[in-house]
């Protein structure tokens, strides 16, 4: 499957209009706590604020998203509810460790840095990293023409060194609608990062005049579920409920519902 072609033309049930409002959401709220719910076990998830399609935020504020419908449907196998609340993203994985979470769910990428600390389920998406270039970039055809210049790029995601590697100059930002904002406005030319998200705010903001392009050898990213290191049990009710929704076409209708022409 073309991933970049499939999220180039995502099709999600928010309205693009809510994007800036929504990404002033507040982050300070208290740990999450276990629960009980018609007798299943509530599962404590972080995740980021905001990372469309990954974790929206329905009309009336609610988190929702392909990672929320993901876990709900691996929990109706493997009996247990899922509770998420919004956590800054740089400190996501920390909350594992400190017992304030269960599983960490976010869009978060595999990565060796990430795994001395976490463990990581099995895959769950897999995305390209791309450049999204803004309407006065139309000269722009890859990093030749960046060098000197700023790119914008979430504070804390992998593959961010590729912007000084290639000449060019890192405009961190603290999540990816920010420095989209920021290539939407002209404050820089280009946002670099990975074609689920990217391709999102490039369906939904057309009439801003963004385009994307893929880079050669461009990194993959593996997107999958973290849990606290050597939880193996929650690990494997994690891998065998994905398998699950996999076989049974679960999986299948949730991608069907957050992306358009797999």
């Amino acid at each position: 499957m073309n991933k970049l072609l499939l999220t180039t033309l995502c099709a999600l049930a928010l309205s693009a209009c809510g994007g800036e409002q929504k990404a002033a959401e507040t982050q300070s709220a208290s740990p999450a706590t276990a629960e009980t719910t018609s007798g299943k076990p509530v599962l404590r998830v972080h995740s980021e604020a905001l990372y469309e399609p990954f974790i929206t935020r329905s009309s009336t504020n609610q988190i929702e998203g392909f990672d929320l419908d993901l876990l709900k449907a691996i929990g109706e196998k493997q009996g247990f509810d899922v509770k998420f609340e919004a956590r800054p993203f740089l400190g996501l994985l920390d909350s594992l460790a400190k017992d304030e979470a269960d599983i960490v769910s976010s869009g978060v990428s595999i990565t060796d840095t990430r795994k001395a600390v976490v463990d990581f389920s099995d895959v769950y998406f897999e995305g390209k990293t791309v450049l999204l270039l803004g309407k006065n970039a139309t000269d722009v055809q890859g990093w030749n023409e960046l060098k000197g210049k700023s790119v914008s790029v979430q504070q804390g995601t992998p593959n961010e060194h590729l912007i000084k590697d290639n000449g060019a100059t890192p405009i961190e930002t603290e999540s990816t609608w920010l420095a989209v904002k920021s290539t939407i406005a002209g404050e820089t030319p280009a946002t670099f990062g990975d074609s689920a998200a990217l391709g999102y705010y490039l369906h939904n903001y057309s009439k801003d005049g963004l385009r994307m392009i893929e880079l050669p050898n461009s990194p993959v990213n593996l997107y999958a579920f973290a849990v606290k290191k050597g939880n193996h049990e929650l690990l494997n009710k994690l891998n065998t409920g994905l398998a699950q929704i996999k076989s049974d076409g679960t999986y299948e209708q949730i991608q069907n519902k957050w992306f358009a022409n797999k």
